[in-house]
């Protein structure tokens, strides 16, 4: 065949034909009328080569009879088949055609072909055939435009036309469109050889001139924004400070007008609400990139969700991601607002996984998650967290330690005892919710009660209402009440109105507010120190137990001759003495003189209202100890803060210190071994890898330790005034900017891991106040997507007083990131004066009129073409003077 360049190509073309239509080869070949046909696309054999006898000279080809014997009768797709066919000329010159076809089973037909990797001694079997990208790449790829339509899907395996898939609709099923199986240069070259008869060509003409015509708009496009750049650059900033203040977003085309009534440059197009919400995307998507880039960036993360509903009833999950910077630095920062499908716990957690992965997120660095501890969350045998552990075994699972608090708040009420402790306590904290309630009902009684209170020097403002599991709200009730009772008196007095004077004014009711704010500002202080937003285990422990402590302190183990009680109970002190003092002793009554008054005072209410208090509080250190257990899991990440490192002792030798440091944080370190540093299983068997290897982070935190050691000695020997107390962040700092010099890279990790944990979801509970200011009930309308923009620019965006470098390059990238996504026409984002429909229909009347004025000169026409001209010569002046008018008024109109 290569000394017949001719026959080898119809030989090539032969053997092509054959593999894609078998059962037609069977039909030309086994018919007789097809031999000259067949001979002529062959090629003509060469003068020289001789003819067989009874052969035509015209025809040196003979086929083979028993060929069409051999054919099957039918192949059914499908099924393949296995075709040998063998063309050979002979001495005489002749072409020999022999073949035999067999059907294949459906099982072999369908079983992939494997072989031996050629890649090594793995024994791997692998596809036969496979995708290459120099079949795209090539000349011949290149000159056959397969870069626009070939698509190959690893997913699937298969080999698509992305222009028959969308212009080729008289062949559905087509392979290409399908997808085709055979992953062969042949089926490449197949498709676009019968474009005619499958409609690739026609559908490959449509794609190359839709793709012209959407190059040719992008440029046009980016011309257009090029020639506007600096008023584009005036609008982004516009509409990136409308996000950040909150403002709706059909001020924006006001905004433009006013800033372009001071001399600013503002381009004349994209001044719509509709161009603002693609510039906000486009922020948003800068922000968005920005902090994905650190995220990524981090060898695990933390996520805090909260559930809620917004001002037009959609459910949404606003999540919070807690990582840790390039610089080692932790931070809590907004992720992403979701809208749910449902609430129950397969709805929350397909979501939060979509995100994840949305955002190209790895799972296997998810190392916790925090929520408020709804049932739908803590589920024990389906709960949210349950589910995530399924994906994710070396996650950890927290209930918001805020929320903890509030349910020890809660569990403090219903253990109250029924006949002292709820009477006492109960009763008082309805009547102060009463008098705040009247207040807030009448504009005349907060006027009155602040003049009171500014007349005698009581900073207080507006009294707040109490609410029974919000330790914030419930001392701001308390506090304010005991503090305003003088001018809470005298506005009574100024009303007569005697009952609400005589309540206020009791000995009892003055006390038990005075204990009440003692005791819940303790516990306030608590709350808001449990709400930070990078909170550790070990300050948490701390606080608890401090406010236990001090609690008991107060009011468990105050000595006899000590006045029980805090702040407020120490200013009453002197007139509670005096009136025990003088109280009767048969009686055992007395006078108070309080407030510029005198009430009832009585002995045995007194000790009574001690008696109570002491339990009250018992009940608090109870409940707190309840709600916060000691967690070993979590207090083991204590032996990674540095900063705790035992320091030499008086008269220590330096061996006995070097024993002391090397024990020291050992089991702690055991026990996140067992978690991190070992194999787990998934419920469903699947196995996971160690994040950690347990014998390089032995080895590392010794390595570590005798760094901070170091570090500690290099502080001590410098000078005074520079000299700094190695705490458990600059110990962190310290390892985290060395573990590449060091070879801490394992324990880092595991550090990383403890900083990451969300104990609490404060942040979360934040972002929706802030979805409450974005989404008012003006903006009730606004999509999900919408708002999530607007989050992203409020709570992630640089600040308006952000270095200029910073804020420069945001708006860059989102005006580069604009001009690319553009696809709206510049001229119809123009906020003036557009033509309305009123003005469209008047100018069609006008264009009627005028078509059936030259529609009556039409017969004058036709009667000049016919001989019969009308009279008079300046007739037809006067006709084109009229057409010559109209067609003035035409131009103007359009």
């Amino acid at each position: 065949a290569r000394s017949r360049p001719t026959r080898a190509r119809g030989l090539r073309a032969l053997a092509a034909y054959a593999l894609a239509r078998p059962t037609r080869l069977r039909r030309m070949l086994a018919s007789k009328t097809k031999q000259g046909s067949l001979s002529g696309w062959l090629g003509r054999a060469p003068a020289s080569t001789p003819v067989a006898a009874g052969a035509s000279s015209s025809d040196p080809m003979i086929v083979d009879s028993s060929l069409a014997a051999t054919m099957p009768a039918r192949v059914q797709p499908p099924s393949r088949v296995a075709l040998k066919l063998t063309l050979a000329f002979n001495a005489a010159g002749e072409l020999k055609v022999a073949a035999s076809v067999t059907a294949l089973p459906r099982s072999e037909a369908l079983a992939p072909s494997a072989k031996k990797s050629k890649h090594g001694e793995r024994g791997e079997l692998e596809d036969k055939r496979a995708f290459r990208k120099k079949w795209i790449t090539s000349e011949e790829g290149v000159k056959a435009n397969r870069k626009l339509w070939l698509r190959y899907d690893p997913s699937t395996n298969c080999m698509f036309c992305d222009a028959c898939i969308r212009f080729n609709l008289k062949h559905p099923t087509c392979n290409f469109v399908v997808g085709c199986k055979s992953i062969r240069l042949e089926r490449v070259k197949e498709h676009e050889c019968y474009g005619e008869s499958n409609g690739h060509g026609d559908a490959l003409f449509k794609l190359i001139n839709s793709t012209k015509l959407a190059e040719d708009f992008s440029a046009s496009l980016t011309k257009q924004i090029s020639l506007e750049s600096d008023g584009l650059v005036v609008l982004i900033k516009n509409a990136y400070w409308l996000s950040k203040e909150l403002v709706p977003n059909l001020k924006f085309a006001s905004l433009a007008n006013h800033v372009e009534s001071l001399g600013v440059k503002v381009s004349k197009v994209y001044r719509s609400r509709y161009a603002m919400s693609a510039i906000v995307h486009c922020l948003a998507e800068i922000s968005r990139k920005w902090r994905l880039t650190l995220i990524r960036s981090s060898t695990a993360f933390g996520l805090m969700f909260d559930e809620g509903t917004d001002i037009g009833w959609t459910s949404v999950l606003i999540v919070y991601i807690k990582f840790v910077k390039p610089d080692g630095t932790v931070v809590s920062v907004f992720h992403s607002l979701l809208e749910l499908t449902g609430k129950d716990a397969d709805s929350l957690v397909t979501a939060l996984v979509h995100n994840i992965e949305e955002s190209r997120l790895e799972l296997d660095r998810w190392a916790s998650s925090g929520s408020d501890g709804a049932s739908v969350m803590t589920g024990e045998l389906n709960g949210v967290g349950v589910q995530l552990t399924r994906l994710q075994p070396f996650m950890k699972n927290h209930h918001d330690v805020a929320h903890r608090q509030a349910l020890a708040c809660g569990d403090t009420v219903e253990s109250a005892s029924p006949f002292e402790q709820s009477t006492m306590v109960a009763d008082t904290e309805r009547d102060m919710n009463a008098i705040v309630s009247d207040h807030n009902r009448s504009c005349k009684r907060i006027r009155v009660l602040a003049a009171f209170q500014e007349k005698y020097g009581l900073r207080v403002g507006r009294l707040t209402h109490g609410c029974i599991t919000r330790w914030l709200t419930r001392f701001q009730m308390a506090n304010g009440v005991h503090q305003s009772i003088l001018a809470l008196a005298l506005e009574y007095e100024e009303e007569r109105d005697q009952e609400r004077l005589n309540l206020i004014m009791r000995a009892r009711f003055i006390v038990i507010a005075a204990y009440f704010a003692d005791i819940t500002e303790k516990l306030c202080l608590l709350s808001k120190m449990l709400q930070v937003d990078h909170l550790k285990y070990k300050l948490m422990r701390a606080a608890v137990k401090a406010t236990q402590d001090g609690l008991a302190a107060t009011y468990l183990g105050m000595p006899a001759d000590k006045f029980p009680g805090g702040i407020r109970m120490q200013r009453l002190k002197a007139p509670l003495l005096a009136a025990a003092a003088a109280a009767s002793a048969s009686t055992r009554r007395g006078v108070l003189n309080i407030y510029e008054r005198q009430t009832v005072f009585d002995l045995e209410e007194w000790e009574s209202m001690q008696r109570v208090m002491r339990t009250y509080a018992k009940s608090h250190i109870d409940a707190l100890s309840t709600r916060f257990p000691q967690d070993a899991f979590l207090e083991a990440f204590e032996c990674l803060d540095m900063g705790e490192l035992p320091t030499i002792n008086l008269g220590e030798t330096d061996i006995e210190y070097t024993v002391r440091i090397g024990a020291y944080g050992a089991p702690q370190l055991e026990v996140l071994l067992e978690h991190y540093g070992k194999p787990l299983f998934s419920p469903g068997g699947k196995s996971f890898t160690p994040i950690v290897r347990d014998t390089q982070v032995r080895e590392q935190f010794g390595r570590a330790k005798s760094l901070i050691v170091q570090l500690r000695g290099s502080a001590a020997s410098a000078p005074e005034h520079e000299r700094k107390e190695v705490t458990d962040e600059i110990a962190w700092a310290h390892l985290y900017a060395r573990r590449a010099t060091y070879d801490l890279a394992d324990l880092c990790e595991l550090c990383t891991l403890g900083l990451v944990q969300a104990l609490t979801t404060s942040c979360a509970e934040r972002g929706i106040s802030t979805l409450g200011q974005i989404k008012t009930k003006l903006r009730n309308r606004m999509k999900v997507a919408m708002a999530c923009d607007l989050q992203e620019i409020k709570l992630n965006g640089p600040a308006l007083s952000s270095p200029k470098g910073i804020f420069d390059q945001l708006i860059g990238e989102a005006l580069q990131l604009f001009s690319s996504s553009a696809r709206r026409n510049p001229s119809k984002s123009f906020s003036g004066l557009r033509p309305c429909k009123r003005n469209a229909r008047a100018i069609s009347r006008r264009a009627i009129e005028v078509l059936e004025s030259s529609g009556g000169s039409s017969g004058e026409e036709e009667d000049e073409q016919a001989g019969n001209a009308p009279a008079g010569g300046n007739e037809a002046g006067d006709d084109d003077e009229e057409e010559e008018e109209e067609e003035g008024a035409l131009e103007a109109l359009f």
